[in-house]
């Protein structure tokens, strides 16, 4: 699975979540998490804002935060500079 896949697998879920759930629909949605999350919530977060830009869809996420919390962003350059560090 890809990240792109991640974030359109999450997007899915969610839209199912509100079709189940219709009363969270208005409520602020704040994405949250640690570590890999960096790259999930990147990924995720960028299916939702590409949905809510494509006109032919009458709902809207109310995507307003996006928590991370030690992120992991950049696995080469942290790789890099873990090592550096050690010497």
């Amino acid at each position: 699975t890809t990240l792109d896949e991640i974030g359109e697998e999450f997007l899915t879920f969610m839209l199912s979540f509100y079709e189940e759930f219709p009363v969270y629909k208005t409520r602020e949605l704040v994405l949250t998490g640690e570590s890999f999350a960096g790259k999930y919530l990147s990924y995720t977060s960028r299916a939702i804002l590409d949905y809510n830009d494509d006109n032919s869809n009458a709902f809207k996420f109310n995507l307003n935060n996006m928590i991370l919390s030690n992120p992991l962003v950049d696995t080469p350059l942290l790789l890099y500079t873990s090592d550096a560090a050690d010497d």
